[in-house]
């Protein structure tokens, strides 16, 4: 099956409208990456096990990321490329990443994208997918962006944790933090010290504000 030929004669800027005249050079990239796009469509589609289908997004991830670099003014033509191939709205099944497309609150990163990458870690239930987007799930919330969210959470957690042990009431000033579930505070550390305190409360709907935290420390 191929796409390729969708977009064989047009191609629109990122907003839509039809660009004529692309150099060859371009054109012909344009084309190798189409090819690429309907192989990956095909691949997943026909449910893999989990390591060929890890190795299939990451050949399309690695291949995107070179574009990127290497592009100059056409990059804009080469997204809504992208956006008229079948292969997004697959890739969209997939609730990480169809989160971080949509912006629901109006900026990727916010507390249910954290959930997904923390959830891993915690054993907690994955949202709900098809199985093509529960592949595409268990990719991305192990790529190494995740990765990396998950690692500077047990950074500081450490911190916490060792500042907790130094002193009886420490400060602790968050700012940008987001919700501060539970799982993202540090391990207990002692009796009446803030780990035990805050690992001790409810999910951050019910959290009490931070009058009520210093009340509990006194």
């Amino acid at each position: 099956m191929s796409f390729g030929t969708f977009d064989s004669e047009l191609r629109y800027n990122h907003d839509g409208t039809p660009i004529v005249n692309q150099p060859p050079l371009v054109e012909a990239e344009n084309q190798i990456y189409l090819g690429l796009f309907d192989k990956t469509y095909e691949t997943l589609c026909a449910l893999p096990d989990e390591p060929t289908a890890h190795r299939t997004l990451d050949e399309l991830f690695v291949a995107l990321r070179e574009r990127k670099l290497n592009s100059s003014r056409d990059w804009s033509a080469f997204v809504a490329l992208c956006r008229r191939h079948p292969l997004m709205a697959l890739l969209h099944q997939d609730p990480f990443t169809v989160r971080a497309y949509s912006k629901p609150r109006g900026y990727a990163g916010d507390a249910v994208m954290m959930d997904y990458i923390y959830g891993r870690e915690e054993q907690w239930a994955p949202p709900p997918a098809d199985p093509v987007g529960r592949q595409i799930f268990n990719f991305t919330t192990q790529a190494p962006a995740s990765e990396g969210v998950r690692a500077r959470r047990a950074f500081i957690a450490t911190k916490i944790d060792r500042l907790a042990e130094e002193r009886r009431y420490p400060h602790i000033l968050s700012i940008a933090s987001g919700t501060c579930a539970r799982s993202a505070c540090p391990r207990p550390s002692g009796a009446g010290r803030p780990a035990d305190l805050w690992r001790s409360m409810p999910m951050p709907s019910a959290w009490p504000k931070s009058g009520d935290l210093t009340a509990c420390t006194e």
